[in-house]
């Protein structure tokens, strides 16, 4: 029979069991969430054959590993990462991807990296040990970072199978599991070289574009005149194209300003290597040149206010 677990995670020791179980299966060191007694998690865990499998749902949290915390791990392991619900930050050497619902991406498990959520979110994760996926496809080295739209017909054929496997995880008998590991690994390798539309930055020019106009945001957080008419000048657009390109995506350019300025500040504020800044110039950092105007938007969005999520994390 296969291994498998699954945790819930809620109560006063909701952050520290939490901390432990996703520094096992995930690599994480440095872990902090929200306010702890409104903290939810759940996952549940399989290990087939060579993977490891894993659904988990949350809210607000925050994990990284640094490079000292990576130096000493031997295993070399490829995760790939799929949400089906929320946003999630995902930064790794260059690539920094927002990784939205119905797509994944992969990264390496012992390399630095750092994530954060701040809304409640879905995500299967499979570990996959990278001399398995290389035999299969020679080109993962390309795909580290990469975003892809699990919309396409073999992505859903692919998720569906591992959500199966994860829901019969204790039927799999023990001598047939590296059979199934093998065909998960197969289908993920055929899914990420001939999905119809890999990846949004290379089969649509409007995604393209959206995503550039996105980049163009993420990296103007810090300037507080940031508003659409330098976005759509900085893009090459007229501010009402830019308008309608962000409409087709359920929000506007100052909706997502204000939340992706809201979402790097509770980052911070949650990041034990940011104590050394105050309050003041962590918002400064995200745009707001007002501390109160900084604290009234920030409780609005997250229910509380920035002292209080820096003393809870």
């Amino acid at each position: 029979m296969v291994a498998y677990t699954r945790q819930i995670f809620s109560g006063p020791t909701a952050r520290e069991d939490w901390r432990a179980t996703t520094g096992r299966l995930f690599k994480t060191q440095d872990v902090s969430v929200g306010d702890p007694m409104a903290f939810r998690g759940d996952i549940f865990h399989a290990r087939v054959g060579g993977l490891d499998l894993s659904r988990v749902v949350s809210n607000r949290e925050w994990g990284r590993r640094t490079a000292r915390q990576a130096v000493d791990d031997p295993h070399d392991t490829i995760m790939l990462v799929h949400v089906t619900k929320g946003t999630v930050a995902l930064k790794q050497g260059r690539s920094d991807r927002r990784i939205e619902p119905d797509t994944l991406t992969l990264y390496r498990a012992n390399q630095p990296f750092e994530w954060q959520h701040t809304t409640d979110t879905v995500v299967r994760n499979i570990a996959i040990p990278d001399a398995m996926l290389r035999n299969r496809l020679r080109t993962v080295d390309q795909l580290i970072g990469r975003r892809f739209d699990c919309s396409a017909a073999l992505w859903r054929v692919t998720s569906d199978f591992v959500a199966s496997i994860l829901q019969q995880a204790a039927a799999i008998p023990k001598g047939t599991q590296h059979r199934v590991a093998s065909q998960i690994v197969d289908l993920v390798a055929l899914s990420l070289t001939s999905a119809d539309r890999p990846s949004f930055e290379e089969t649509s020019s409007r995604a393209a574009l959206y995503a550039r106009c996105k980049d163009i945001i993420l990296g103007r957080l810090w300037d507080d005149q940031l508003d659409p008419q330098t976005v759509a000048d900085d893009a090459g657009l007229s501010v009402r194209s830019l308008h309608r390109l962000f409409s087709e995506h359920g929000h506007t350019v100052r909706e997502f300003i204000v939340q992706s300025r809201l979402d790097a500040s509770w980052a911070e504020l949650a990041n034990p290597a940011s104590r050394h800044l105050s309050i003041a110039e962590i918002a400064a950092r995200c745009g707001y040149r007002n501390p109160s105007h900084f604290a009234t938007a920030f409780k609005a969005l997250f229910g509380m206010t920035p002292r209080e999520c820096r003393s809870r994390t």
